[in-house]
């Protein structure tokens, strides 16, 4: 057994490997984590695919704020587009740059969330631009 040196430092214990958080192996849903001091913002696909795109270069953060359902993030290099429910305190993390990761619900990997209020993300929709049209642009 290993002893755990940042124990005292953790918020939370880490799980015992190998061990289901829930009595049917899958853990429950959490749609995102905010923490200080975040370089970059973590999207985590349900295919696995994870981006990681530094805040510098967010440039639009568009929201609907009342209904908390749909986020878009304008970043120069992509777009990002994120539906669910219950997403303001999502919202309030991006917007104060504090969105460790955002992550798309799967079935096959966790259990629906038992708490009605507890944000949910049910998909993430990426655009990556073409950086190279803009060179083509430029080519005499």
């Amino acid at each position: 057994m290993t002893n755990d040196v940042l124990a005292p430092y953790r918020k939370t214990p880490l799980a015992a490997p190998g061990t289901p958080a829930l009595p049917g192996g899958k853990a429950e849903y959490i749609a995102f984590a905010a923490k200080d001091h975040v370089p970059c913002l973590r999207i985590r696909r349900r295919n696995f695919l994870t981006y990681a795109i530094g805040y510098n270069i967010l440039l639009i953060n568009s929201y609907d704020d009342d209904k908390g359902q749909t986020i878009l993030l304008f970043f120069s290099v992509m777009k990002v587009k994120i539906e669910g429910r219950n997403l303001q305190n999502v919202i309030h993390a991006l917007n104060c740059r504090k969105a460790d990761y955002i992550v798309e619900f799967d079935p096959d990997r966790w259990v629906m969330p038992t708490d009605a209020t507890a944000p949910f993300i049910e998909s993430i929709e990426v655009v990556i631009e073409d950086s190279n049209a803009s060179l083509k642009e430029l080519k005499p």
